[in-house]
């Protein structure tokens, strides 16, 4: 719609007797452009009032690289590895314009005309996997290791042009730096009728973060977080009388060290021993099937939510990183009833050191504000839908009505501010298999006005997709052609609230697109390839 997007993949197989060989590669071109109107106002001793209209366009281009080797030595022994390389092509670039209203207690202060220039630049990141599955006797082995290391530099420049006061241009460097190593064992053996599965993981992670700015306006930080997790679980399961019971507990021992400048730092660094265990029980009762279920997780705070970054945004308003925060704690219950086609789901989340986005004002000016995330003591929520998925001749819809409620107040400029209202949707895919393999698709989102977390959905969103697939060849060759929200919907605008922040974003992307996609295979069967990966949710934060 606005700019040409491309996206090309290629892999071979090589098999022979029990020997796999695979090599893939894609490339990535991706243009996005988005528009922003916002208004930050934030009650100090002053009311500020930022308001901000501005166009981002960004260019970003990989390469992926991929190779694999899969062997099977009989029915009870496999072992197997993978290399994968993702490529930054050259640079990714992001341009930005910037025109801000700046009102000091409801009179202009300053107009400001600004220009961000940003240029990322990386070292090709590099992934390695291997895993051993096997069989000895009754007792079933899983064992899987991962290496990581990707580094990346961001280079950023911010000019700003004022009316009144001085001019300023911001420049700054950061630099992201992730080495990853995990292990994975898993025994699983008959018990009693049923199966008992016991494991161990074990991570080791090295972050190292590095914010400059050369005309000092904003302090230069480093910081380093090595991270070792050291868990044990175990898993049992069994068909009883009365239905299907599942059980399980894993226990996680955390050190997380954190160095400020290379010193050690006892403020930010953290010891966690935690239990997380989990019960499922499943039956049916005639025609309809139940499934209760109780576990406990944790999610923890990406490498970016603890860093040392700042984004300048202007003279007013910065983003950062914030390096108290704590992990998440969940404690979900769900129940999942289904009957012919119909399907319920109620799902209830009980949050502590929930994670949302705050800001708190420089210490040296109280006029200058910093986005940040922090934790909040306790946060439930619950979420229930119900999905329709028929088969009525050539058609095959499948519709989900869904409602998310919270039960959440902050402290909000002297007093209580409730963030209870529920949004609502649906979603409709729908499938039609016509004759000489030609197949359409149509996908309906809509969701409703409401409040997630501390934003407010101030307008209804919806998105429209279509697509068209036609099969030449017994399917070897296809054809696809489709566009993705037709009707231009999908444009956000939120109100985000705080103690004494609010700011209300209109966000538009170019999310209207045509595609067309073209596929050719052959000599094609499943693969061999075993592995299962370690510590994958320690991988993602990066």
């Amino acid at each position: 719609w606005e700019n040409w997007d491309t996206y090309n993949q290629l892999n071979m197989y090589y098999r022979r007797n029990g020997l796999e060989l695979t090599a893939g590669s894609a490339y990535n071109l991706s243009n996005n452009l988005t528009r922003l109107a916002t208004t930050n106002e934030v009650q100090t001793t002053n009311l500020w009032t930022n308001k901000w209209i501005s166009d981002f366009s960004s260019r970003n281009t990989y390469n992926n690289y991929m190779l694999t080797a899969a062997y099977e030595f009989n029915t009870n022994h496999a072992i197997g590895a993978r290399f994968f390389s993702n490529l930054l092509v050259g640079a990714n670039y992001e341009h930005g314009k910037f025109s801000t209203d700046v009102i000091k207690n409801n009179v202009l202060y300053d107009h400001i005309e600004s220009q961000i220039q940003n240029r990322s630049t990386a070292i090709p990141n590099k992934s390695l996997s291997a895993y051993y599955v096997g069989k000895v006797g009754k007792l079933n082995i899983d064992f899987n290791t991962d290496y990581y290391y990707g580094e990346e530099t961001e280079l950023r420049t911010t000019t700003e042009q004022s009316a009144n006061y001085d001019n300023r241009t911001v420049t700054s460097a950061g630099t992201h730096a992730n080495k990853f190593f995990a292990t994975k064992l898993v025994l699983s053996h008959p018990l009693f009728g049923g199966s008992l599965s016991v494991g161990n993981e074990n991570t080791f992670t090295n972050h190292e973060q590095s914010y400059t700015n050369q005309e000092g306006i904003v302090a230069n930080a480093a910081s380093t977080i090595k991270e070792r997790n050291n868990a044990f679980f175990f898993e049992y399961s069994r068909l009883t009388p009365i239905g299907q019971l599942m059980a399980g507990l894993r226990y996680e021992h955390v050190n997380s060290d954190y160095y400020d400048q290379g010193v050690y730092s006892t403020e930010h660094s953290r010891t966690y021993n935690q239990w997380f265990p989990s019960l499922t029980f499943a039956t049916q009762i005639k025609k309809v099937g139940l499934q209760l279920s109780y576990s406990v997780k944790t999610s923890r705070p990406s490498y970016n939510q603890l860093g040392t970054d700042v984004l300048y945004i202007n003279r007013f308003t910065r983003q950062s990183g914030n390096p108290t925060l704590k992990p998440e704690t969940l404690h979900n219950i769900t129940l999942v009833s289904s009957w012919n086609w119909l399907t319920f789901v109620a799902n209830y989340t009980q949050t502590h050191n929930k994670i949302m986005y705050w800001n708190e004002q420089e210490s040296t000016d109280e006029n200058i504000t910093n986005l940040r995330y922090r934790n909040f003591k306790r946060f439930p929520a619950l979420t229930l839908s119900l999905t329709a998925a028929p088969t009525i001749g050539i058609w095959s819809p499948q519709l989900t009505l869904f409602c998310q409620k919270q039960w959440f107040d902050i402290e909000r400029l002297g007093s209580k501010f409730d963030l209870n209202k529920p949004i609502w949707g649906i979603k409709w895919n729908n499938s039609f298999e016509f004759r000489h393999d030609w197949t359409a698709e149509a996908f309906l989102q809509v969701n409703s006005k409401g409040i997630t977390e501390n934003t407010e959905l101030i307008r209804s969103t919806s998105a429209f997709n279509f697509s068209v697939r036609k099969a030449f060849l017994n399917d070897r060759l296809s054809v696809t052609v489709g566009v993705n929200d037709l009707f231009n919907r999908s444009a956000n605008q939120s109100l985000l609230y705080t103690n004494n922040l609010s700011i209300e974003i209109k966000q538009e992307f170019d999310s209207r697109d045509f595609y067309v996609t073209l596929r050719y295979k052959f000599n094609t069967a499943r693969s061999k390839y075993k592995g299962t990966g370690a510590g994958q949710s320690e991988r993602n934060r990066f």
